[in-house]
C-alpha cells in the first residue's frame, strides 16, 4: 500500500530537530525503561517535507535503536546539513548485524533472529516501511554495522531548504540529554 505515486506526499514547511524532539518523547517510555543515554546534536533545519512520513520513519529507526541496545548504553542522533542534504544518523551500540544479512534487513517480515528462543520481537516490517518511503521521497538509507559493535543508521534526504539560519542556538545543539530529560 506504500506503493503510492509521488504526488502523494503532502510538503509542507517542517522543524526536523522538533520531530526528534516528538519522537523522542514518544518513546520516552522505553527509553527511561532500558536506562539509555541520549545523545543528540540537531540543529533547527526548517525543510519542505512531508512531516508524517518522516515521523514514520524516524519512529521505526528510533524503535529499533531502542529495542537493540544494551540496558544503560547510548543512543546517539546527529542531523547533518551537507550542501546538497541533510543527513540523519542515528547509533548505538546494539547486537549489530552481520555484512551478509544487512541487505536481508530491508526484507518485508524479515528478521535476523528468527529462533524461538529470541530476545526481541517485532514484526519484520519497520525498515521495509522506511526504505519504502525514503525511495518515495528521493532519499536513501544506509547501514554500517558490525556484529557486537552496534549499528549506524543513516538516513539521506534531498528536501528543499527553507531559509535556514548559519548560526545555531544552545537550545538546538544539546549533546546529552538523558531519558528525564527528553521534552515532554
Amino acid at each position: 500500500a506504500l506503493q503510492t505515486e509521488k504526488s502523494a506526499l503532502v510538503k509542507h514547511q517542517a522543524n526536523l530537530a522538533k520531530i526528534v524532539d516528538e519522537i523522542l518523547q514518544n518513546q520516552n517510555l522505553s527509553i527511561m525503561s532500558k536506562d539509555l543515554k541520549i545523545l543528540r546534536d540537531c540543529p533547527a533545519l526548517l525543510l519542505k517535507c512531508d512531516e508524517e512520513k518522516i515521523k514514520i520513519i524516524l519512529d521505526n529507526l528510533m524503535s529499533n535503536a531502542i529495542k537493540f541496545a544494551p540496558k544503560s548504553s547510548c543512543i546517539e542522533i546527529a542531523i547533518i546539513q551537507t550542501n546538497e542534504s541533510i543527513q540523519l544518523d542515528i547509533t548505538d551500540a546494539g547486537i549489530g548485524i552481520h555484512e551478509t544479512d544487512q541487505e536481508k534487513i530491508f526484507e518485508p517480515f524479515t528478521q535476523i533472529d528468527s529462533s524461538m528462543n529470541r530476545k526481541t520481537s517485532g514484526t519484520g516490517l519497520g525498515l521495509a516501511i522506511v526504505r519504502q518511503l525514503l525511495e518515495l521521497m528521493d532519499g536513501r538509507l544506509e547501514v554500517e554495522s558490525c556484529p557486537g559493535k552496534g549499528s549506524l543508521f543513516r538516513v539521506l534526504f534531498s528536501f528543499l531548504m527553507v531559509d535556514n539560519q548559519k548560526d545555531r542556538s544552545d537550545s538546538d545543539r544539546q549533546i546529552d540529554r538523558s531519558p528525564s530529560n527528553v521534552p515532554i
